[in-house]
């Protein structure tokens, strides 16, 4: 059966899988969904992720956090404060354990990527060095790197153990 949206109005975010068959969209199944955001209040997240084994969903947000929830139930979990500016980017480690947030705004100071631990919300590490806003932050597959992008053409490659700066990467004039 097609899905009617024509008078559905959506609040709120939520994940869901389902298959177009032309231009309808059939069998739409909602996997996770996020409450939405009462205003001056609450949360509602730009980025997301999922945890390697699905049991877990991280948002970012404009309200400067990050929450972590339980994909079957839709229970917030944790919440992780220490950004002073909009969380930009979110990540979990391969192994699940440690979470990745990114942060910033144009005309801010709060331009750093944090570690975090995923089962007490204790932040690790600060990442700094970028002079802009952290776009993007991921972790090498190994989980032993952290890489981030910030606008200003550069990335950075960082040891996730340590904290130490390995290298940047310049050189793109558009990330």
């Amino acid at each position: 059966t097609p899905l009617d949206m024509s008078d559905t109005v959506i609040r709120g975010g939520a994940v869901a899988r389902g298959r177009l068959e032309g231009n309808e969209l059939r069998d739409v199944e909602v996997i996770w969904r996020q409450t939405p955001k009462t205003i001056g209040r609450g949360h509602f997240g730009v980025r997301l992720a999922f945890s390697p084994d699905g049991t877990q969903v991280l948002t970012g947000s404009l309200d400067n956090t990050a929450h972590l929830w339980n994909t079957a139930t839709g229970t917030l979990i944790r919440t992780f404060t220490g950004h002073t500016e909009r969380v930009t980017s979110v990540a979990f480690s391969p192994d699940g354990t440690q979470v990745l947030t990114g942060a910033g705004e144009p005309l801010g100071n709060d331009w750093t990527a944090k570690l975090w631990d995923t089962a007490t919300g204790s932040e690790i590490r600060t990442f700094t060095g970028h002079k802009v806003p952290v776009y993007s932050a991921a972790f090498s597959p190994d989980g032993a790197h952290v890489l981030t992008v910030s606008d200003s053409d550069t990335a950075k490659l960082w040891n996730a153990t340590t904290g130490a700066l390995i290298r940047s990467f310049t050189g793109h004039t558009d990330f």
